[in-house]
């Protein structure tokens, strides 16, 4: 019994779905091939309207009139469209109409007119050439048979038609780097060759756009300092000229522009000037400004903190940066070629002091403390393999502390000369720069502890990176510890959030 039911109800399926099926079907018109029966105008000058009368027209997608292509106007309906007469090597010649559809044995996909379209080759007249405008605008030109012009030039440079008939022509002026310019028109001639129509020779005025922009005021400038100046239309600058040093825009709106001073190859006084409209315009902002040439790479306030904090810092440090580049930046072990770039690491203890470490103390098997310096939110790629950062523990940085008293004289000497101190290992010859790693006090030590490896802020601390043979100088401006942390919470710990950082002035030998 459980059978036959079984069986009734697939039949009843099999019927639904069958019914189903005879209601989705649907039936497909072929479209058949396309025919010309007949035009008209016969003849005509370019822009001229043809309408084409025939059969199955619905699939036309390209139309030519003596193999020259023509714009398809209107589809009216399946017996008639309109085409024009191309502007451009207009030819007589037979009409040609072409479907979409791809060409097979069964069916024809083109249908050609029994008689050519003969073209007539007025010739223009123009009546009134515009005397000038804006760039952007539009201006008008006057005549009679202007619906044949095929393009318009004003100098070298093409504008776009934005109407065209036969007594008028609208077109947008171009961008045009001179002030005076000549209007000329192009069409096509009975031989189907370009013929042009001049206007008198410099006789259009092209109005456009001036930068104003404001002067330079100081009497000096230092190297990789940004400039900001304010004024009206200052898209348009291209370039600023410290002498004969050229620089582009850092940053660049309608109303504001930002430059960063150059390096030159010493203390200059220069004229500084900035050019537009393909540098054939010119603004001197400073006909002698001094532009100065620090000695050392100086990098003002800046900052190094645990990986992945809220201030943002990153927890690796290359001095060469400080050229004008940031100097502590997350992530920068993620790329193999910046392994033997980095002076020092930095890092918290469980003892929650904060130190500064050199590569080969970070990583030198079999300790390995690589794997607390963290990219985002991701441990750095294989710091389980020491040999994948063997470039990193090439790096030999040592430091010292200097102290208030024994080194006061070089602690002035380098906060007197700030970015003009020449920094050279004779400044150092009396320093004992041994140290693999500097810290700031641990929880337990008492507030104030210093010495020549414990640092607080106002400490100066004098690095040397033997592997580059570079030094360096911090000046601490800030210290940053949350004693208050556990002891367990450290670089390690992704849920850490800027339990130390520093700020400091750095000073590196160039």
């Amino acid at each position: 019994m459980k059978n036959k039911l079984y069986s009734l109800l697939v039949l009843c399926v099999l019927v639904t779905l069958t019914s189903c099926n005879e209601k989705l079907s649907i039936e497909t018109e072929v479209q058949g091939a396309p025919e010309i029966i007949e035009f008209a105008p016969v003849s005509g000058k370019a822009g001229t309207q043809v309408t084409v009368k025939g059969n199955n027209l619905r699939d036309i997608e390209t139309a030519t009139i003596g193999g020259v292509e023509a714009q398809i106007l209107y589809k009216l309906s399946q017996q008639e469209i309109v085409i024009v007469v191309p502007r451009e090597g207009t030819k007589n010649g037979k009409i040609i109409l072409s479907t979409s559809r791809k060409n097979d044995d069964s069916e024809s996909t083109r249908a050609e007119s029994s008689q050519s379209f003969t073209v007539t080759y007025p010739t223009p007249v123009v009546t009134e050439f515009p005397k000038g405008g804006r760039v952007g605008n539009n201006v008008e030109i006057l005549g009679t048979d202007l619906d044949i012009i095929s393009k318009v030039y004003m100098g070298d440079e093409e504008g776009e038609i934005v109407y065209q008939s036969e007594e008028e022509i609208a077109v947008k002026v171009p961008f045009i780097i001179d002030d005076n310019t000549t209007v000329s028109l192009k069409y096509t001639n009975q031989t189907g060759g370009e013929s042009e129509i001049k206007g008198e020779s410099d006789d259009f005025l092209v109005e456009k756009d001036q930068p104003e922009i404001e002067k330079i005021d100081q009497e000096s400038l230092m190297e990789r300092s940004l400039l900001t100046l304010s004024g009206t239309h200052l898209n348009l600058i291209e370039y600023i000229y410290f002498g004969e040093e050229k620089c582009t825009p850092v940053s660049q709106e309608e109303n504001i522009i930002v430059f960063r001073v150059p390096t030159l190859d010493e203390t200059s006084t220069v004229q500084i000037k900035v050019t537009y409209y393909n540098e054939t315009k010119e603004i001197i902002l400073a006909d002698a400004c001094k532009v100065i040439r620090m000695k050392n790479l100086f990098a003002a306030n800046q900052a190094i903190g645990t990986r992945n904090s809220k201030y943002g810092y990153g927890s690796m440090l290359n001095g060469n940066s400080a050229d004008g580049n940031p100097i502590c930046t997350p992530c920068v072990l993620k790329d193999k070629e910046n392994h033997d770039k980095i002076d020092f690491g930095a890092y918290v203890n469980k003892t929650l002091d904060f130190q500064l470490n050199s590569p080969d103390a970070i990583l030198n098997p079999p300790k390995n403390n690589l794997k607390n310096y963290w990219c985002g939110t991701s441990s750095l790629p294989n710091t389980d393999l020491p040999t994948e950062y063997t470039s990193f523990t090439a790096v030999q940085t040592r430091f010292v502390v200097l102290n208030t008293t024994k080194n006061a004289a070089l602690i002035e000497q380098i906060r007197t000369n700030k970015d003009q101190l020449e920094i050279t290992p004779t400044l150092f010859t009396s320093l004992n720069i041994t140290k693999s790693s500097v810290r700031t006090r641990k929880a337990e030590e008492a507030e104030g502890t210093v010495s020549e490896q414990i640092f607080e802020k106002g400490s100066i601390i004098v690095f040397h990176n033997k592997y580059k043979d570079k030094y360096g100088i911090l000046d601490i401006l800030d210290v940053h510890i949350d004693y208050d942390q556990s002891s367990n919470v450290n670089n390690g710990d992704k849920n850490n959030q800027g339990i130390a950082y520093i700020t400091f002035d750095l000073y590196y030998q160039r």
